[in-house]
């Protein structure tokens, strides 16, 4: 589910538009160039009283007044803005994990130089090189960031706090606001693993005949059941209005296996027992056989397709958590 942040000022709250937004600070103050014009017309303000100059008087407070007006438009370049945190899609082990960032500015002006990281990257008085994603949103505008993440080890990936900064317009003040409570991402096991596929059960195989999606003859049509290959499905019936109908064959039928935990070599550690279990997970799936997940004390029964297969990687994902 997306939460939906919105920066020092509330939302007005509408019917059926589901959870509050959560709100959040925005703070200002000085960045590095910032303290050295500080202290600059501090010493030009010296000055002018030293020798009681008029014209480095008036520049001084012109000068000032410029930073006045620059802190006005550092604050407003993020207050108001509404920043929508969507949960990520699951990655393998070693890979990238992007999570989706909606900023929307419903306010009638452009909000120039954004930039989010990950927090803690940056402090006010320096920089350290770490990755940051700049951009820009037009006044009205919805523009989409992936904060990118990597992913070392399986489980769950928590997208813990973001900075959320810009030193629009002249870069003299920074003005920034936390982003936390993100997103989690499921991180499924690394497939790895030499072992073939475990022996197919000829009995059960043998016994589906004209019931599953096989690769001999076509004798008609069954209503969809979740879990059933989408290229088995009639797509004309359905824009008939037949409703969702999948297509039946002749023949030894889908072959069914068990992915048993047993039944990788126990001695290489449990990361690489989930690992070859995974490896077999997307192998069995790539040859549309039925198969099926056995874990300690859990398991996922026969199915093949996009969400049963999700399902058997998520329980790899969090098995031990």
């Amino acid at each position: 589910m997306a939460q939906t942040i919105v920066l020092e000022r509330a939302l007005s709250p509408a019917a059926g538009a589901g959870p509050a937004p959560v709100r959040r600070r925005v703070y200002i103050f000085f960045s590095r160039q910032g303290l050295m014009f500080l202290i600059t017309l501090v010493v030009m303000l010296l000055g002018a009283v030293n020798y009681t100059n008029s014209m480095a008087y008036l520049l001084t407070f012109l000068l000032t007044s410029l930073l006045l007006v620059c802190m006005l438009h550092t604050y407003r370049n993020l207050r108001g803005l509404v920043v929508k945190l969507a949960a990520p899609e699951a990655v393998f082990a070693g890979g990238t994990a992007r999570f989706p960032l909606l900023f929307d500015n419903r306010a009638g002006y452009d909000r120039p130089g954004l930039n989010v990281r990950p927090y803690p990257r940056q402090r006010w008085w320096r920089a350290d090189g770490a990755p940051a994603h700049g951009f820009d949103v037009r006044a009205g505008e919805m523009r989409n960031i992936d904060v990118e993440i990597s992913a070392k080890r399986r489980g769950l990936l928590r997208l813990d706090r973001l900075l959320l900064s810009t030193r629009y317009p002249l870069g003299l003040l920074q003005s920034w606001s936390y982003l936390d409570a993100g997103p989690t991402c499921l991180v499924y096991p690394r497939p790895a693993g030499s072992a073939p596929l475990p022996p197919v059960e000829g009995a059960e195989s043998a016994q589906l005949t004209g019931r599953h999606a096989g690769a001999d003859d076509f004798t008609g049509f069954r209503a969809y059941r979740p879990g059933d290959s989408i290229r088995n499905i009639d797509w004309k019936a359905l824009a008939r209005e037949q409703g969702l109908l999948v297509k039946r064959f002749e023949g030894a039928g889908a072959h069914r296996l068990v992915l048993r935990w047993d039944a990788v070599t126990p001695g290489f550690g449990v990361e690489a027992q989930l690992s070859q279990l995974c490896r077999w997970v997307l192998e069995a799936e790539k040859l549309g056989y039925q198969y099926a997940l056995e874990l300690p004390g859990i398991r996922v029964d026969h199915g093949r397709g996009a969400d049963h297969q999700h399902q058997c990687l998520e329980q790899l994902a969090r098995y031990g958590l």
